[in-house]
């Protein structure tokens, strides 16, 4: 129930398409989405394979309740990422995972790569391989328009020219403005010439309860109307620009400040103004995406991320500006937290004079919305001292000798939440399976509700919100849910939905085994323990007078891995 029972194999190389039958012990032991991604690429990927080859498998899995009216639209990808050299996982909301659904399917496994630029075609049954070649090169708005025209009511993702180019964090795109942003999948994509993949579905969804599944969606709409999402409603995620900066956790001008002067300019509250029209995902009345028109264009978002990355990181005030900057990395396809924080990274490179006006071709600095624009474009086309920065932050910070500047964890950089206020959200950066990720654990939210709480007892709080978290990602529930969907009430609507008879302690053992599974694919990839250590920047250079102290921190992290069963040095035993 609720699973369409099929997961579509291509392989590209071969031209072979063929359904799979969806194993039932796959369902109650990975749940699906984020469970099925992490278990089917540790099950069928090579070992010590390069993130743009052949080789490396793309996955896409939809979150076990997509489709269903509730506010659980999720999908997930998956593959080897370019960018980390480790698990790559991104996640994204919207209409794409419903339509597959109702086309049949609970995921793809698209392996090897394309000979010419191809899109693929999915209608119920009829799957195909067609050619994109007049779709090469184009933006991802461009891409979705035509894609539309041709094949009208479906849905679509896509990678714009960051992703055709390989660029380390190339992001996926669908619904105008829904990304799987983190760790450069769109690059994966780009490597197998996959341009798009187009759904449309006619076929429904059982459930195991139909008339309970209508009474507990009744509850679920009262509590999307209640004060436990009102700031969602109101103002999206930049509803948290001023709190974060009050409490000086704001990281600002490449994390060597964390406050700024300016954030009711670009607060939520500032952006509601602003704000032309508000649009939900499938199940859901929250509206928390929030459009603005900036020179003519309608722009979701920008997101509070954003509003972070290319806002406070590179100190731009204005928030028509940040939203421009956000439009030209969805057009580009790139994932604007990290497009932002490299850039911030460097400007700050170019201010201590090792990266020079020669080099780029223009002057960059803090706050100049042209040159950052250019700057992307650079990026995004791999041209000149572009190819450098393309690769991602790690690189560039070797390539430029400049290690200590750069704050990123595996080589992904981190959220707008400054790790040497927030302990909790710092530990969760570091032993985030993707990098450090603040959508891993939700470290920040337990500093922000819990700031005294004593070492042991915040990683076992931040352990059993990692689990949590893996909850929503494989049952595909929105995290601004979690304010009243808990383990407790997804063991309920597994129960109505899916037939099981479970329990929450039963569905957070299955999400630590999820984690575990997730660690022992990135140790077979060369994970260590260092691997999970925070910039060193963090424990030598002060903010708001305040830095990490490192023996303090390696004492946690190794909690940590006890807490979790695994070794002194982070392996599953």
């Amino acid at each position: 129930m609720s699973y369409a029972g099929k997961i579509l194999k291509i392989d590209l190389g071969n031209k072979v398409i063929k359904p799979i039958p969806l194993d039932e012990r796959l369902c109650k032991q990975y749940i699906g989405g984020e469970g099925f991604g992490v278990k089917i690429l540790y099950d069928i990927s090579e070992p010590n394979i390069h993130p743009l080859s052949s080789k490396n498998p793309f996955i896409l899995m939809c979150g076990t309740f997509a489709g269903l009216p509730i506010p659980a639209s999720l999908y997930g990808v998956f593959a080897k990422s370019p960018q980390t050299q480790f698990l790559g996982e991104a996640f994204a909301k919207g209409m794409f995972a419903p339509e597959l659904k109702y086309a049949g399917y609970d995921g793809i496994v698209i392996l090897n790569k394309a000979r010419d630029p191809c899109y693929i075609f999915i209608e119920d049954d009829e799957v195909s391989i067609r050619s994109a070649r007049e779709l090469w090169g184009k933006d991802t708005l461009t891409t979705i328009e035509t894609l539309m025209e041709l094949h009208p009511r479906a849905e679509i993702l896509c990678i714009g020219p960051a992703g055709e180019n390989c660029v380390g964090f190339a992001s996926i795109e669908n619904d105008f403005g829904r990304h799987a942003g983190r760790t450069g999948l769109g690059a994966v994509l780009g490597s197998k010439n996959v341009k798009a993949i187009v759904v449309r579905g006619s076929k429904g969804i059982k459930v195991n309860d139909p008339s309970a599944l209508w009474k507990e969606l009744e509850h679920i709409w009262e509590e999307e109307f209640s004060e436990k999402t009102e700031k969602y409603r109101l103002y999206g995620t930049p509803g948290g620009v001023k709190g974060i900066n009050e409490m000086r956790s704001l990281p600002a001008r490449n994390w060597h400040s964390s406050y700024v002067e300016f954030a009711e300019k670009i607060s939520g509250e500032a952006m509601r103004s602003l704000v032309k029209k508000e649009l939900a995902c499938l199940g859901c009345f929250v509206a928390c995406r929030k459009l603005l028109k900036v020179n003519g264009d309608f722009v979701e978002g920008p997101e509070y991320e954003t509003i972070y990355s290319f806002g406070t990181n590179c100190l731009i005030d204005d928030l028509e500006e940040i939203a421009r900057l956000h439009l030209r990395c969805d057009l580009l396809g790139l994932d604007a937290i990290s497009a932002g924080a490299i850039t911030a990274f460097a400007i700050d490179l170019f201010e201590r004079g090792r990266l020079s006006e020669q080099q780029l071709g223009f002057n960059l600095s803090y706050g100049d919305v042209e040159a950052i624009e250019e700057f992307l474009e650079l990026i995004a086309y791999r041209k000149g001292v572009g190819e450098i920065f393309a690769r991602g932050i790690k690189y560039a910070a070797e390539k430029f000798g400049a290690e200590q500047l750069a704050v990123h964890v595996k080589g992904l950089e981190p959220a707008g939440y400054e790790a040497r206020h927030m302990k909790a959200m710092g530990l969760g950066y570091a032993i985030s399976r993707r990098g450090a990720c603040h959508l891993r654990s939700g470290g920040y939210e337990i500093d922000a509700k819990f700031p005294n709480l004593k070492t042991q007892e915040r990683i076992k709080a931040l352990i059993l919100k990692e689990n949590q978290y893996v909850l929503y990602d494989s049952f595909g529930v929105c995290k601004f849910m979690r304010g009243f969907i808990d383990e407790h009430y997804l063991a309920q609507l597994s129960r109505v939905i899916l037939g099981w008879n479970t329990t929450p302690e039963k569905l957070l053992e299955l999400a630590s085994n999820i984690i575990t599974l997730a660690r022992k694919y990135n140790v077979r990839e060369g994970l260590t323990m260092q691997d999970d250590m925070l910039p060193e920047r963090l424990f030598k250079e002060k903010v708001n007078g305040k830095r990490l102290s490192k023996a303090a921190f390696i004492k946690e992290l190794k909690l940590y891995y006890r807490m979790r069963g695994w070794s002194p040095e982070g392996v599953p035993r």
